[in-house]
């Protein structure tokens, strides 16, 4: 039976990163709001351009700029094109990030707490105004694609549900409670004696390239627990735990499944410890979940849950199917922004945006 934590390509990070956004059931949902709080970060830089408009490099010279200075960053990736930088935060104070549509971001205190990058500056409208009757056409086409691709989340969402009402029948939650209470202890102390705070974030992300997973909870962890998956137990086993850390007083950063939203990691930062649905390494301590199935499952129940996965993966290969068309109408978008763009003047323009930010990460 396929989980539904496969078919991920393991991208090949360092440090933290995360997807910005994700392609869900309900549409696009990103996590703009939660990385870019004006009134927590020292100061949030708002890029604003079209496709293929050098957002994302410039994002990455300032990362690089930041990096040779000493100062980490935290990178998120774009939840539609895993190969662009969505943003950036440098040191834990001052965001960049990319404003524009379909993540449309303004400024809520200008020139208080916030910054515009604005890059159509370099590009020349007549070159634009020129293709206008491609550009409308690629972007209806490019949304209409995006319309499909949402409709088959939905349908997998459903489905979903259907499939979690038969694991429930097979997850024998009292075994799991008993082994998460065993689990907290052995863990110690928590950092407070209140309700734990939980980010969320995103960790996977299916999008027009494929669907895509950072390892980012490896890479922090110091001891790393890998849960495995029989019979969909792995779900309702994460949602367990998740909900027992943060009553037990530990913070945590939970990472959930795009389309569905089924909590697919755990981080706890102060013991440095991650529990995630990913393919067991070799150094991972693995939790298995055939250890939490009943023994009496009712009969149909396992052919019920394999069309459920089987239906549920066809519906996901078909809304994979829709980003890849919207992909060839967003490159193309690209290619004729990139055309009319004055990259040399861009590229002097970025110098002066380092040099800003690094004059305010010294300070």
């Amino acid at each position: 039976m396929k989980s539904i934590y496969g078919g991920y390509a393991r991208m090949d990070i360092e440090g933290t990163a995360y997807f910005a956004g994700a392609n869900t059931a309900n549409g696009f949902e990103g996590l703009y709001s939660r990385i870019a709080d004006e009134r927590r970060m020292e100061r949030v830089y708002v890029i604003k351009g079209g496709p293929g408009t050098g957002k994302s490099t410039l994002i990455r010279k300032v990362i690089d700029a930041a990096a040779k200075e000493g100062f980490p960053a935290e990178r998120y990736f774009c939840g539609s094109d895993p190969e662009s930088l969505d943003g950036a935060v440098l040191d834990g104070r001052i965001v960049l990030l990319d404003g524009t549509a379909p993540h449309v971001r303004d400024m809520s205190y200008p020139g208080v707490s916030s910054s515009l990058i604005d890059v159509s500056k370099f590009w020349d409208s007549g070159i634009l105004e020129n293709a206008r009757d491609e550009i409308i056409a690629r972007c209806t086409a490019k949304s209409a694609c995006w319309d499909s691709a949402y409709r088959w989340m939905r349908a997998a969402d459903t489905v979903d549900g259907e499939r979690l009402i038969h694991t429930e029948r097979c997850f024998n939650r009292e075994k799991a409670a008993a082994y998460i209470g065993r689990f907290l202890k052995h863990l110690g102390k928590p950092e407070k004696d209140e309700t734990g705070h939980t980010e969320i974030r995103y960790t996977r992300a299916v999008t027009m390239r494929g669907r895509f997973y950072l390892p980012t909870f490896e890479n922090l962890a110091e001891t790393v627990f890998a849960v495995s998956d029989m019979y969909g137990c792995a779900a309702p086993f994460m949602e367990l735990l998740a909900g027992r850390l943060a009553l037990a007083g530990y913070d945590t950063v939970v990472s959930r499944l795009p389309v569905t939203g089924q909590t697919d990691g755990i981080f706890l930062p102060s013991k440095r410890t991650a529990v995630v649905t990913a393919n067991p390494e070799q150094e991972h301590r693995v939790i298995h979940m055939s250890r939490f199935v009943n023994e009496d499952i009712p009969e149909g129940v396992r052919g019920q849950m394999r069309l459920a996965a089987k239906v549920e993966e066809s519906c996901i290969t078909e809304a994979l199917a829709c980003l890849s068309r919207a992909a060839d109408e967003h490159f193309a978008l690209e290619e004729i922004y990139r055309q009319a763009m004055d990259f040399s003047a861009l590229g002097r323009y970025t110098k002066k945006v380092c040099a800003e930010i690094l004059e305010r990460l010294k300070k």
